[in-house]
């Protein structure tokens, strides 16, 4: 494929993104609309923790798979028997996680049920990762484009159908969108399972399918290989998402409510860097790394100083600009907000080039280090966000939000320079 066929590529990637981000945008303009200040901080930490069981439920198998079919080629379907049966009773325990969390972390009755009715967005969002991970494989990108935006567009519909109803402000029918949005998604991929779980992945870069396998790995094998992927994702949303969950019990479901609209902003900031990188280029990385290290050393050079421009612009350009908008579009609630937002976007230039210097560490053998660094994020981002939220509520959380940005970003930096200057003997 051409240089222009890779642009457009990305940019319809980038365009469908959007939309799906813009579903998301539209559809917490609605809830902060429709729900009261409270129960809309209720439904932004239930979506936190949610988020952060499918990546228990998924347990890193597809960034797995994506790495050991680039170094494998075709090879690597012998790791797919192993990969359902994983997927399966990963999946099962996330159910059950949830459960329990819900009796553990609230007595209220409505709580309970609100988390019940939302669980299968768990087992759609499983799915969806999983098949987004076959098209990747494939480099099917306009499908993968395709398919990120259904569940968010769908959940979009039905909030704004409650919007127009006389049931606006009930979080148990909000509750209820995003569940069955949840069980519409699991059946619309269940085609792509289907056919990743048969080993049908029509894998591209890698010639036509002329391996057989014999060794097929077993249970034991897939989750210590796994494993440290699981740990990568399950850390970044922990260190991404828990302010909101820590907001809701610490201070109050109020303040969370706050945070998560000034939260859902950067959200749509964050989205091209993560689409970019994880979604495009990852792939390729894993293929790069180890057939042209040339690539991958322009690749970084240029993509950090790039993704670090962009994020202060971005950064500048919303400050300037938001605040009339965010009232406007959100309501009178915004106005403690901004004020949230304008910390936030402090970190925004840190978040981009954490992007970039992370996604290379995920090859060869550096996904360990990078685990450190996550790990020991996740505990500052624990420690420090307990006592400044407990403080200062939500804006204590925004300035642990820009601390642990910035460690994250110095500790990849450091260690993605020593990688590139390991594979390409190079100074830099």
């Amino acid at each position: 494929m051409g240089i222009f066929g890779k642009t457009s590529q990305i940019l319809f990637l980038w365009l469908t993104s959007y939309l799906s981000a813009g579903s998301v945008f539209l559809t917490n303009i609605l809830l902060a609309r429709m729900l009261t200040t409270s129960d809309l901080g209720v439904y932004f930490s239930t979506v936190a923790i949610l988020n952060i069981l499918v990546q228990v439920g998924l347990f890193g198998t597809p960034t797995f798979l994506l790495k050991v079919f680039g170094e494998e080629g075709w090879a690597a379907n012998r790791w797919i028997p192993s990969v359902k049966v994983i997927v399966i009773l990963s999946s099962v325990c996330s159910i059950l996680l949830l459960l329990c969390y819900s009796y553990m972390s609230s007595d209220n009755a409505q709580y309970r049920l609100v988390v019940f009715i939302m669980s299968p967005f768990i087992i759609g969002q499983i799915l969806l990762e999983l098949s987004v991970c076959k098209l990747q494989l494939e480099e099917r990108f306009n499908q993968v484009s395709y398919l990120q935006l259904i569940p968010q567009s769908l959940r979009f519909l039905l909030v704004l159908v409650l919007f127009f109803s006389n049931y606006s402000s009930e979080l148990l029918l909000v509750s209820l969108a995003v569940g069955v949005s949840g069980l519409f998604v699991t059946v619309f991929c269940s085609y792509q399972i289907k056919s990743l779980f048969s080993g049908e992945v029509e894998l591209f870069g890698h010639g036509n399918q002329s391996v057989t396998y014999q060794n097929r790995p077993d249970i034991a094998l897939l989750f210590k290989s796994s494993f440290p992927f699981f740990l990568a994702s399950f850390l970044y949303l922990v260190y991404f998402q828990l302010n909101i969950v820590l907001i809701n019990h610490l201070s109050s479901p109020s303040d969370a409510g706050v945070y998560g609209m000034a939260f859902s902003v950067l959200m749509v900031l964050y989205l091209a860097p993560n689409i970019l990188y994880q979604k495009f280029f990852l792939p390729k990385i894993h293929r790069w790394v180890n057939s042209d290290t040339d690539k991958v050393v322009l690749f970084y050079d240029k993509g950090n100083a790039f993704m670090f421009l962009i994020g202060v612009t971005l950064s500048l350009l919303m400050y300037f600009f938001s605040k009339s908008l965010l009232v406007l579009v959100f309501g009178p609630a915004m106005i403690d907000g901004f004020e949230i937002l304008s910390l936030l976007l402090i970190a925004v230039p840190f978040r981009f080039l954490a992007t970039s210097t992370g996604s290379i560490l995920n090859a060869r053998n550096y996904l360990t280090s990078k685990l450190k660094v996550m790990m020991s994020a996740s505990i500052l981002s624990l420690i420090v966000g307990w006592f400044f939220i407990t403080l200062y509520g939500a804006k204590g959380a925004a300035v642990t939000a820009i601390i642990v940005d910035i460690y994250i970003s110095f500790g990849y930096m450091i260690l993605s320079k020593k990688m590139i200057k390991e594979i390409s003997q190079v100074k830099i």
